[in-house]
C-alpha cells in the first residue's frame, strides 16, 4: 500500500464516517419522535 492510497483511503473513510453519524443521528432523532408521538396519543 502506497502513501497515495493510504490518503485516498483516510479520507474516503472520514466521509462514510460522517455520512454514518449523520443517519445515525437522523434514525435516533425520528426514533424519539415516533416514541413521543406514541406516549402523547397513549394519554
Amino acid at each position: 500500500m502506497s502513501q497515495g492510497h493510504a490518503r485516498v483511503f483516510s479520507l474516503s473513510s472520514r466521509k462514510i464516517n460522517s455520512f454514518f453519524k449523520k443517519i445515525i443521528f437522523f434514525r435516533i432523532k425520528d426514533f424519539i419522535a415516533n416514541t413521543r408521538h406514541r406516549t402523547f396519543l397513549k394519554r
